[in-house]
């Protein structure tokens, strides 16, 4: 894939373009890159998931300032660590 520019909101996140000209912004720590090119060291969805106040997630990792979390629906996606405050309920 195309790798282009550094996010400058969120360090961590490149932009890249595979070659069905899909862009998204991808963890550096899933690529192995160099002059514009890269290879995913993993499988990897860009898609973030829309959340309510007060909402519960299952968390499943942390990158680069977002979590991997998925709803009570079923539904998955990343979501800014800064807007999940973490409790001890389970």
């Amino acid at each position: 894939m195309d790798v282009g520019s550094r996010s400058t909101e969120w360090p961590g996140f490149l932009w890249c373009t595979n070659p069905q000209g899909q862009g998204g912004w991808v963890p550096e720590a899933h690529l192995d890159h160099s002059k514009g090119h890269g290879v995913m060291r993993c499988d990897y969805s860009a898609a973030e998931l829309s959340v309510s106040l007060g909402e519960q997630l299952i968390l499943h990792k942390l990158e680069s300032g977002w979590y991997w979390a998925s709803n009570n629906e079923g539904m998955s996606g990343w979501v800014p660590a800064e807007n999940v405050e973490l409790t001890d309920e389970k």
